[in-house]
This record gives C-alpha cells, structure tokens and sequence, in this order.
C-alpha cells in the first residue's frame, strides 16, 4: 500500500507540473491568436501546406525567414530590436511580433498595388522586382 501510495504521489506531482506546462503554452496561443487578429495578419498565417508539416520543418521555414528578413532590416533599427528580442526560445510568441513588426512596416512604406502578397518575404521580392523595372526604366529614359 506504502509504494503504490508513493507511486501515487509521484503521477499526481508529474501530472500538475505537465498539466502546468500545458496550461502556459495554451495561454501562449491564445495570446498569439489574439495578437494576430488584433493586427490583421490572422489570414497570412493560416497557411493550409504549414498545417501537415511537422515541428523540424516548421522551425526549418521559420529560420530561413527570419535569416531572409534579418537582412531586409539591417538599416532599421526598431526593427532590429523586434528581431533581436524575436530570438528567444522562451518566447516563441515573439517571432510573431517580429512577423507583424515587419509586415506593418512595410504596409506603412510601400505601394499597396505593388504588394500582391500577405508574406513580407515575398513582398520584398516583389519590391526589389520592382525597383529593377523602375530602374531599368529610368536608365532607358536618360
């Protein structure tokens, strides 16, 4: 009886500290939805092919673009903090702050009927397409 109330005592402690666990990252993605609704940005990162990816490819996309965007705001500096403080693992949830950060920079700076896109990777892409036409076009008119 000793042991199987000492086993006992073991799984109830195991399961409130997952229990905990569960509970922190569940208000951390309630925090996440709400931030992302609150910007406008609940429809860029509801992608249907992220949803059948696995964690490892997941994170794999996700650093890729974080490299690709760390190089977009190396000029900026609020930017570069946002990114910065998006690099901590503790807090995931920052990396979507450095997303909305990014995005609504570029709303703020940018054509709206040059962007076609709700990723800013993509629209960076399309503006430097852009400045190349613009440049071209320029040189063809000196």
């Amino acid at each position: 009886m000793d042991s199987l109330q000492k086993k006992m005592r073991n799984l109830e402690r195991d399961y409130y500290q997952l229990r905990e666990q569960v509970m922190t990252a569940k208000a951390g993605w309630c925090a996440v939805m709400r931030m992302v609704k609150d910007n406008g940005v609940e429809r860029c990162l509801h992608c249907r092919e992220l949803a059948y990816m696995d964690g490892d490819a997941l994170r794999l996309i996700s650093d890729k673009t974080l490299g690709t965007l760390s190089l977009a705001v190396a000029d900026n500096e609020y930017l570069r903090d946002v990114l910065r403080l998006s690099e901590d693992p503790k807090h995931p949830e920052r990396k979507i702050q450095f997303y909305i950060a990014v995005y609504q920079h570029l709303r703020e700076r940018i054509c709206q009927d040059i962007i076609h896109t709700n990723d800013p990777v993509e629209a960076i892409e399309q503006m430097e397409i852009e400045l190349g036409r613009l440049t071209e076009e320029l040189t063809t008119h000196k």
